[in-house]
């Protein structure tokens, strides 16, 4: 048994980056329609004009619930479990899990050498969060491991 989860496409959606995104597409086509029309249109206003640009796209991914060059994904299989949510990334064989709570957005993994694993899902959106953990409980039973929620 096997399951995989890219994040991509599943954060949260801040409507203040939507505004961001529009503004900074707005003024970036602003500054260069102005900047040709007055006939001064230089390397610095494209060069200008593409760096706003580009934070407008940028803010426009977020909303969308897209972090750019980030990776974010769970897999699980019979043998461990990782996963990797924005920066954080944990990974711990089954055969070394004591126990594992699930409460509040947040994972942890009680290993045999009590040195707790944590990860937390709050830039996630609440149907993904219930879906992971749907699928860690399953597993966890198979494994015969305790759950704490």
């Amino acid at each position: 048994m096997e399951y995989k989860k890219n994040f991509n496409g599943h954060f949260l959606r801040p409507k203040k980056s939507l505004l961001w995104g529009i503004l900074f597409s707005l003024i970036a086509v602003f500054f260069s329609v102005s900047a040709f029309i007055e006939g001064e249109f230089k390397w610095f206003y494209l060069l200008y004009s593409v760096i706003l640009l580009f934070n407008g796209v940028v803010a426009f991914a977020k909303y969308k619930g897209h972090l750019l060059w980030n990776k974010s994904y769970i897999e699980i299989n019979d043998e461990s479990i990782e996963i990797k949510v924005i920066s954080q990334k944990k990974k711990a064989l089954w055969k070394n899990i004591e126990s594992i709570e699930l409460a509040d957005n947040k994972l942890r993994l009680h290993p045999n050498d009590k040195n707790f694993q944590y990860v937390s899902f709050d830039s996630l959106e609440t149907e993904t969060v219930n879906e992971i953990t749907s699928k860690i409980s399953e597993f966890a039973e198979l494994k015969g491991i305790g759950i704490k929620q």
